[in-house]
């Protein structure tokens, strides 16, 4: 098994270049609890932190050392994840350059294949790197541990979570800036090293397959996904000079040589089941000798390749040909002395066929988990200018999704038009008659390397959960209101009017509001979430179309007599282009969309709202500089849209000699109707799965929400819990339950004496549900598509406000003072 080898980073001046920052920048600040704090004193509050980021950033300068060794890669896999996190986090709280008011620090990382340094300000780029290196370690952990017992699983499953971090890290890499982005980086080189990882998770599925003996029918497609892996990841390292050229281009002759070496094997276990069959049956011995044969032929393929490569796999290749060869010489000579059957020419061969049994498993969790110092940065950026980042970063998203709902017409109107000419179904039932077409076949190996119905169904589950957690979170938080303004009364009604504090009623309105608020937007989108399970639950089987293998779909092609070869019809020709270059557009298109959704959800203008926050630029004309400059990413657009128009031209033009053809052939109807049925489940597909990531999406903000208002109302609980002691104690009385008032249950949050006490109901908000997302957890609704839970926005409720602005009364209550 072969990885590539980690990206080599400097150390830079982390320590003395944060410290320097915070102590110069940071004044006099008061927080929400009136503690001064200066930027010695919030230095000293963070330098702990700091000084253990400092260290791990040092140790991953020493991953070389520890490259074959998987025990050690452990922990590195967890370094680079955590520094990845850390500066996604830092990017939202620093701003960067060489003036006084920016972190002054240097990134430099070499490229893994090129070994090309790269240098950048931008914490970003240090992150993307680290992401780099975390799918690195995982690939390199599942090349060097030990695969007996569980390890062979293990190791699988490292190389499938790799493979998903450098599919995930092709939508990351546009948050780069043209110099920053070296080889390995690149869409090219990413492409090719996820269809590497699973290349290699599916070996070991065929490794094992073949220790537990399974029939050749299995070993041969899963011998044969592994060989169109290992194609898909040599040609894309093809594409780029640094790829083809590594190792003096060892590293793409090896991907070259094992999609040989495993197509032949995958006719070596059919030939060898097709002998061990004429025993049994006395007949076959000539097919036997084919498969042999052919496995043969593949084998001389690869030649030429295998001396390119590392001597262990040459001294394995000529033992696996001479070994078949010693087959093939004795099945050969049987057959002509007992049997007498003729062979069958290899190209008349059943084509075998292929089968997926990994994916791209996400491994979100460990992105998405929290790290410590979060909650300690909230200083370093004014409360003030977080609200204004907030603010325009809604403004930008209204903007994107104005964007989107433009792009959803244009794409439905595209639609709209294909359909009025029957396309692209018409095309594919006179063209590709006996084969599914590789742009088809491609959309459905898309469905199936994340994971296929399952998969969908395992994110329905997951939804569920999320929605149920946020139920019983919204519910406890409602009861603990209702339950700290039941005592209060009771208090009231005990001690009469020497009872001297606000009512509970006259302080917790807001509360009380917001729960309801936001319970009342859960259970519109929870109606959503039924519609879709209805949905699913009645269209799901269309969804089983799309999880047939190739050959499988293709041999369910209706065939028709008399079928005329016109695929190289000029006319053809042109509307086949033209409907690749639909699908050129769409894809460049994408690419745009996917770098403004990159950039607004790392939006940080921190800098430019600070000279707004001190007065010195006003805050609508930074505000409308902010807007117009994302605005810009999508003038990218424009030559698209007039590039759509002059290939609908080239089809309206086409379209009466295409018609013409039509009917000079043998349509089959029933081709079409084939093909519009794989259409409408790739299309349901589409549909279903945006859904759910909206609903993910939904779901992960509210409970962002909920978790902080959750620990706000334990706060004003308990403040008003510790006030009522005080005064229970003043007016000579002793701490009792009041009349009628049973002992409460324990409480979730703020425990008495102000410790932190159990988690919300249902556990913490905003994790993965069971099954996982196959994609990022902010997730854009793709063009096409609709938004069902765009209107969920979550009304005056404001996190952020509610960190910077307790509660009413949000005190303990002072003895000196009189109660308000």
């Amino acid at each position: 098994m072969i990885s590539p080898d980690f990206k080599v980073t400097e150390y830079p001046n982390f320590l003395s270049c944060y410290q320097t920052f915070i102590v110069s920048n940071h004044g006099t600040i008061i927080d929400k609890s009136d503690q001064i704090i200066t930027g010695d004193s919030l230095w000293k509050d963070l330098e702990p932190e700091f000084q253990r980021l400092n260290v791990m950033r040092k140790e991953l300068t020493q991953v070389m050392q520890f490259r074959s060794d998987p025990d050690q890669l452990k922990k590195f896999k967890d370094l680079f994840l955590e520094n990845y996190k850390v500066q996604t986090l830092f990017q939202k709280y620093f701003t960067y350059g060489s003036q006084k008011n920016q972190v002054n620090i240097t990134h430099v990382w070499f490229d893994s294949f090129t070994k090309q340094k790269k240098m950048s300000m931008s914490p970003t780029f240090d992150a993307i790197n680290s992401l780099y290196n975390y799918a690195v370690a995982c690939s390199r952990i599942a090349c060097y541990m030990d695969l007996s017992g569980e390890g062979i699983k293990e190791a699988s499953k490292l190389f499938q979570q790799a493979g998903w971090t450098f599919e995930h890290l092709r939508s990351l890499v546009t948050n780069l800036q043209p110099s920053e982005v070296s080889t390995d980086l690149t869409a090219e080189s990413l492409g090719m090293l996820s269809n590497l990882m699973l290349a290699q998770a599916q070996y070991l599925f065929y490794k094992k397959a073949m220790d537990a003996q399974m029939r050749a029918t299995v070993l041969s497609k899963v011998a044969m996904q592994v060989a169109d892996y290992f194609k898909k990841a040599h040609e894309l390292s093809q594409t780029n000079q640094g790829l083809k050229s590594y190792d003096s281009s060892k590293f793409a002759n090896i991907q070259l040589y094992h999609s040989i070496y495993f197509k032949a094997m995958a006719y070596m276990v059919i030939a060898q089941e097709s002998y061990k069959k004429v025993e049994e049956t006395a007949s076959g011995m000539g097919l036997a000798v084919s498969y042999f044969k052919g496995s043969v032929a593949i084998m001389e393929q690869a030649k030429q390749v295998v001396l390119s490569v590392p001597s262990n796999y040459q001294d394995n290749y000529n033992k696996k040909l001479e070994d078949i060869k010693k087959f093939l010489e004795k099945a050969n000579k049987e057959n002509k002395s007992i049997y007498f059957e003729r062979e069958t020419a290899f190209e008349q061969l059943p084509k075998l066929d292929s089968q997926n049994f990994v994916k791209l498993e996400p491994a979100l969790d460990n992105i998405l988990e929290k790290i410590p110092i979060e909650d300690k940065l909230r200083h370093i950026v004014p409360p003030e200018v977080r609200a204004m980042q907030n603010e325009v970063k809604n403004q930008l998203q209204e903007i994107l999704n104005q964007q989107y709902e433009l792009e959803n017409k244009s794409d439905a109107d595209l639609r709209s038009f294909l359909q009025n000419y029957g396309l692209p179904q018409t095309l594919h039932a006179v063209t590709a008659t006996t084969e599914i077409p590789n742009q088809v076949w491609e959309k459905i190996e898309d469905f199936q390397k994340k994971g296929g119905l399952p998969n969908v169904k395992a994110m329905i589950q997951g939804i569920a959960a999320m929605r149920s957690n946020n139920q019983q979170i919204m519910q406890q938080m409602m009861q603990t209101i209702e339950e700290e303004e039941k005592i209060d009364n009771a208090m009231r009604q005990q001690y009469t009017q020497k009872w001297n504090r606000l009512p509970s009623n006259a302080l917790n309105g807001q509360f009380k509001h917001q729960v309801s608020d936001l319970t009342s937007k859960a259970l519109v989108a929870g109606e959503t979430d039924n519609k879709l399970e209805t949905k699913f639950n009645q269209q799901g089987d269309q969804l089983n179309l799309l999880s047939k293998t190739k050959n499988e779909l293709s041999a369910m092609i209706p065939q028709s007599q008399n079928q005329k070869e016109i695929s190289q019809n000029p006319v053809i020709l042109a509307i086949k282009n033209a409907l690749d270059e639909f699908d050129r557009i769409k894809e460049a298109k994408s690419k745009i969309y996917e770098e403004a959704v990159q950039k607004c959800q790392n939006f940080n203008a921190i800098e430019q709202l600070l000279t707004v926050h001190m007065g010195l630029a006003e805050k609508g004309i930074v505000y409308e500089k902010l807007r117009q400059e994302f605005r810009q990413i999508f003038l990218q657009v424009e030559p698209f849209e007039k590039q759509m128009q002059e290939t609908k031209s080239v089809i309206q033009t086409n379209s009466g000699p295409f018609n013409q053809l039509l009917q000079s052939t043998s349509n089959d109807q029933s081709k079409q109707q084939f093909y519009a049925s794989i259409d409408t489940s790739l299309n349901y597909y589409n549909e279903i799965t945006n859904m759910l990531h909206q609903a993910n999406q939904f779901y992960t903000q509210l409970g962002d929400y909920l978790n902080k208002l959750y620990q706000n109302i334990m706060d004003f609980k308990m403040s008003r819990e510790l006030e009522k002691n005080d005064i229970v104690q003043k007016l000579g009385g002793f701490q009792q339950p009041p009349p009628g008032m049973q002992q409460q249950p324990p409480i979730y949050g703020y425990q008495m004496g102000g410790m932190q006490g159990q988690m919300p109901p249902g556990g913490m908000q905003g994790q993965m549900p069971p099954g996982g997302m196959p994609g990022q957890q902010q997730f854009q609704q793709m063009p096409g598509q609709q938004m069902p839970y765009q209107q969920q926005q979550f009304g005056q409720y404001n996190p952020q406000q509610q960190q910077q602005q307790p509660p009413p009364n949000y005190q303990y209550y002072d003895p000196n003072k009189p109660p308000q």
